[in-house]
């Protein structure tokens, strides 16, 4: 019984660190170079994640959403990235944020 506590304790805290995509976030595209030549670079965006249950692949996840949300704030409307790379232990997401007409 304690281990079931446990596990369960342990999951929600897991889910409850993960971050979200901001509403604006959720707008913003994936583009390719052909999608952004005609528009605005803002800046470059980046995200990291480590530690924590997530499984690699869901640190990257969370590093993307990390950099999406950082785009938002910078009215971006696409996103091009650049490097999203991790490993057991830590993730990165680089990108390039665009404003498009």
């Amino acid at each position: 019984m304690y281990s079931r506590v446990a596990i369960s304790m342990a999951l929600l805290f897991a889910s409850s660190c993960a971050p979200q995509l901001s509403p604006a976030a959720q707008t913003i595209r994936v583009a390719d170079q052909q999608m952004v030549k005609d528009c605005t670079l803002l800046s470059d965006v980046q995200g990291t994640s480590s530690g924590g249950f997530r499984t690699p692949s869901g640190k990257m996840e969370s590093s993307k959403i990390k950099a999406l949300n950082k785009a938002a704030e910078l009215g971006a409307t696409h996103v091009l990235w650049d490097t999203v790379a991790g490993g057991n232990y830590s993730a990165s997401a680089h990108g390039m944020a665009y404003a498009c007409r």
